[in-house]
């Protein structure tokens, strides 16, 4: 990423950046074939020939420096690129609160059915190895042992599955 030569003064000059709302506005046309785009919300950001993530732009924007690292949506919500949403993260900490997978069966993040003893098996990943912190008849303590594992190690990044519960 620091690779980059956009300047914090050029890209202020052709884009508007709205921290309240997280929307980009084009000041200037991004090319002489698109004038018609002044003063319209910029959907894929491209500055001279090279795409730009609108949450790495709104960091840029924001603090005059790029992202060290990755930028992570507090509320899980990519597109949602509110200032008070974006928070510097590693890749580590930006995995932790990945949402469910499509395929997840047991509608909890975590927990998976163990057909060998008939238990509902909570897993979560730290530091890249896989831990088991154990295997329940109720599918719901077992949801409930996973976010307390996750809040232990990952934190403020841990995504729960009862987040009223346990903050």
């Amino acid at each position: 990423m620091k690779s980059i030569i956009l300047a914090c003064k050029e890209l202020r000059s052709i884009l508007q950046y709205d921290p309240e709302t997280g929307i980009w506005t084009w000041r200037q046309a991004p090319s002489r074939c698109t004038p018609y785009l002044v003063g319209q919300q910029a959907g894929s950001i491209q500055i001279n020939g090279r795409y730009y993530y609108a949450h790495q732009l709104a960091w840029f924007y924001m603090t005059g420096k790029w992202p060290e690292q990755e930028v992570d949506h507090r509320n899980h919500i990519p597109d949602d690129n509110r200032w008070e949403n974006l928070r510097e993260s590693d890749s580590h900490q930006n995995s932790c609160n990945r949402r469910k997978q499509k395929n997840n069966t047991s509608g909890y993040k975590g927990v998976s059915w163990r057909k060998r003893d008939s238990k509902w098996e909570t897993k979560i990943q730290v530091n890249g190895r896989t831990m088991h912190p154990g295997a329940f008849k109720c599918i719901e303590f077992a949801a409930w042992m996973y976010d307390l594992v996750a809040l232990k190690y990952h934190g403020e990044f841990a995504l729960l599955n009862f987040p009223e519960c346990l903050l």
